[in-house]
């Protein structure tokens, strides 16, 4: 017997540290999901750019019911699972989906071992935006009772030192609310969120200094395979390609709780979330969405194009204008938004498929990213599920065109990618969801105490082998120094 489900509402005033709290209330739960916006829209004219965001948290924690499956009929079993039970679902697609959406197959070693598709149905769902937190129980445990052991939990040392206030809304209080302290300097947005190195071992959850990965590639190894992919290219196999490689520890003491904290510290991106499966779990700090559907609308928002912020507000200035116009980076973005427009109008209406943005720079804590914008209106006749299909896996982690540079990615890498290049994300009762891209991420299983971590780039004709392998590894060395990790 279900038990009826319940609802109440909140007031959130300080959402790090509320999600601070979430994240150490989640830890009794499996499975769990955590989707944070790290509050990125707080500052942000959402009248001039296409943001669609529509909390600033979500959650799914413990399970009603559970959907395992692999490539093969994995779309239409989520499509029966939403339509008995029509309501909230948390979950992730793999990149190894390919394989369902098209003639493949994959083929190599997967350290991790997660199933290709994973949804539930949670026992506990919380949807927070601006102050107002709902909590919905399909539990015998009250949404306040509920509220009330997530509040209590004790702060975490990386949580706001400022307003410390979770309550319960008060009816003659009004509207009025906390403002939100708004920063445009480019020097105040990076000096936020870069870890002071002398408080460091204080402030933040530490991750034992001396774990190291290691590479699945050498660089002789890594370079000779940029310039045979070069070389498809210069064949007509492929445009561009997204190639990436795997590094890993199979002996690793690691504390993934601590870890999502200090991770979204360094990098507070939009798309972030923490999801535990059983002993597996997935630590992301995404700035990119996969796909997003709000009633009959499809947005879908690929990321190609990427430099670094300078502290110095003039030089940051300078960075983007030199990303916007730089003709590389322009030629690899539209190309993929190309390939979008394509996947999208596999399910949208005719005529109804358009870039809303081309080119737009966003500006992160550690970079500026080209991001451009795909939206579309749905035909009647397809079902929600199909929208996902027909899209999946995201161009931006494949190439152009996709099933070749599939293909050659499934030759050319060692390891399977499993979660990384997937998506995770929510599905609604009513049909409508939102998906990430899973990227900058590590991945963790503690039954082997293994973790991986993938890092590549775009290979174009334009590529230099060198300097494809030395991106490669300012990726990884970025986000695993931020982790208290290196490189073996």
């Amino acid at each position: 017997m279900t038990n009826p489900q319940q609802k109440a509402d909140f007031i959130i005033t300080d959402k790090k540290l509320f999600q601070s709290k979430l994240l150490a209330f989640s830890q009794s739960f499996t499975p769990c999901t955590i989707l944070t916006s790290n509050d990125y829209y707080a500052d942000k004219d959402l009248t001039k750019s296409p943001f669609y965001y529509a909390y600033d948290l979500m959650a799914g924690l413990g399970s009603v019911k559970i959907l395992k499956a692999n490539a093969g009929s994995a779309f239409q079993q989520l499509s029966e699972f939403h339509n008995e039970l029509k309501d909230w679902l948390f979950g992730y697609f793999s990149y190894d989906l390919k394989n369902e959406t098209e003639v493949l197959k994959s083929s190599h070693p997967d350290l991790i071992g997660l199933p290709d598709m994973y949804f539930f149905q949670p026992e506990i769902v919380l949807l927070l935006k601006d102050e107002n937190l709902q909590i919905i129980s399909n539990s015998d445990r009250r949404p306040e009772e509920i509220y009330e052991e997530i509040v209590s939990r004790p702060r975490s040392p990386l949580a706001s030192e400022g307003n410390t206030s979770l309550r319960l809304p008060d009816s003659k209080r009004g509207d009025a609310g906390v403002a939100h302290t708004r920063r445009t300097r480019a020097t105040a947005a990076i000096q936020r969120h870069t870890p002071n190195p002398s408080q460091e071992g204080n402030a933040l959850p530490q991750i034992p200094p001396e774990s190291k990965l290691k590479p699945r590639f050498r660089k002789k190894e890594y370079t000779d395979i940029v310039e045979k992919l070069r070389q498809h290219i210069i064949e007509g196999d492929v445009y561009e390609i997204t190639f990436c490689q795997e590094f890993y520890n199979e002996n690793i003491d690691f504390e993934p709780y601590a870890a999502f904290e200090r991770l979204v510290n360094f990098a507070p991106n939009p798309f972030s979330c923490f999801l535990k499966i059983e002993d597996k779990y997935v630590l992301s700090a995404s700035m990119e969405r996969f796909i997003k559907k709000t009633g009959s609308k499809l947005i879908s928002q690929p990321i190609k194009g990427t430099i670094k912020r300078d502290a110095d507000e003039l030089t940051d200035d300078k960075l983007k204008e030199e990303l916007r116009n730089d003709p590389k980076e322009r030629a690899e973005n539209v190309m993929i938004v190309d390939l979008v427009r394509n996947d999208l109008a596999k399910s949208c209406k005719p005529g109804t498929v358009k870039v809303e943005e081309l080119f737009g720079i966003y500006s992160f804590p550690k970079v500026h990213q080209m991001i451009s914008t795909v939206t579309g209106e749905m035909r009647d006749n397809i079902e929600w599920w199909r929208a996902i299909k027909n899209a999946f896996p995201m161009g931006s982690m494949t190439g152009a065109p996709k099933v070749m540079a599939m293909a050659l990615i499934e030759k050319y890498e060692k390891t399977r990618r499993g979660v990384y290049s997937g998506a995770v994300g929510y599905i609604s009762p009513e049909g409508d969801f939102d998906f990430n891209v899973i990227i900058r991420t590590l991945v963790y299983n503690s039954l082997n105490s293994s973790l991986s971590v993938h890092a590549g780039g775009a290979i174009t004709y334009d590529s230099v082998p060198e300097k494809e392998y030395e991106e490669c590894l300012l990726k990884i060395q970025g986000l695993l120094g931020a982790m208290g990790m290196e490189l073996g």
